[in-house]
């Protein structure tokens, strides 16, 4: 079988970002909670969302278990550039300051729609393995690391904050876009291990320089910290994980009329249901820069792509 990761998982690092700025001073190095957001007019808000080809995202989850003493939080790093022809995509989760997970992918969007990833294993990288894509499961693979488009046509539902340096959505704007803001939130969640799909979010900003999305934040919970087992170690509800973490794969599918994309994960034997292993509470945040200005370079020693 070949050997995959998702979108979150599937698209690499080792690239060369030369050239990868940002807009403003905006770029990877930026602080997104400090970042303080320009305001825009209703014309403005609507221009900010279109279609760019061009442009990186930092995106940073943090999964902190309340509750939990002595449970360190989970933090997991994804670096994704896209320069219209080629995109590089590198993964890195930490527990605590330890790295238990790496692994990076390079993508050629023009006639080979090829994938190549690859992760660390024992502190050494393993092999390329490539695989070829249609144009729709590129699109479907690309969705987490896109501004959050739903958010155009609901400028209502925003306030700038001062407190937040941005604009945030009130508690009737969340649940009024639940639906789409939630699609939102799942998209960038499938592209990193760990997640699962349905949590609620308590808060969502945005921010924006030189008229285009600049930060997006968001905090999560996933209603699961029952009485009784929310203290207990997150080793509990989870079997031991052999690190690296087992690659997935790559499976699509159709729920209703929108196909998505299932990973699928080695089986093991859980202690107990898999929702019960589901974080409490999780922080996002997202970098968009770069815009116009992405560079993405594939390693001159990728291997012959892998046969159908």
């Amino acid at each position: 079988m070949k050997k995959f990761f998702s979108l979150a998982a599937l698209l690499s690092a080792a690239l060369l970002l030369s050239a990868c700025g940002g807009a403003g001073d905006v770029n990877e190095d930026t602080d997104p909670y400090a970042l303080k957001s320009e305001k825009l007019q209703n014309e403005g808000w609507e221009e900010a969302f279109s279609a760019q080809e061009n442009y990186c995202v930092k995106t940073v989850l943090t999964n902190s278990p309340t509750k939990k003493e002595g449970t360190m939080s989970e933090v997991t790093t994804m670096d994704f550039c896209n320069d219209g022809e080629r995109v590089y995509f590198s993964m890195c989760v930490k527990e605590g300051d330890t790295t238990v997970y790496e692994a990076e992918s390079y993508a050629d969007l023009t006639d080979k729609k090829a994938i190549w990833s690859r992760s660390k294993e024992d502190g050494d990288w393993s092999e390329w393995d490539s695989e070829t894509y249609t144009s729709e499961q590129f699109a479907e693979f690309f969705k987490g690391f896109l501004p959050p488009a739903f958010a155009r046509d609901a400028s209502a539902a925003f306030t700038y904050s001062e407190s937040e340096n941005g604009y945030t959505m009130s508690e009737d704007g969340l649940s009024e876009n639940a639906e789409a803001l939630g699609g939102y939130v799942d998209g960038v969640l499938s592209c990193a291990p760990s997640f699962e799909e349905g949590m609620q979010a308590e808060k969502f900003v945005l921010k924006f320089t030189d008229g285009k999305p600049s930060a997006c934040l968001f905090e999560l919970t996933s209603g699961t910290d029952a009485p009784g087992e929310a203290d207990e170690a997150r080793s509990a509800h989870i079997p031991p994980i052999p690190h690296p973490y087992p690659m997935p794969h790559i499976h699509i599918t159709r729920h209703g009329t929108v196909p998505r994309i299932i990973i699928l994960l080695p089986k093991v034997e859980r202690i107990r249901p898999a929702r019960e292993a589901a974080p409490a509470h999780v922080a996002c945040s997202q970098l968009f820069y770069g815009y116009g200005k992405a560079r993405v370079t594939l390693p001159s020693d990728l291997p012959p792509l892998s046969e159908s």
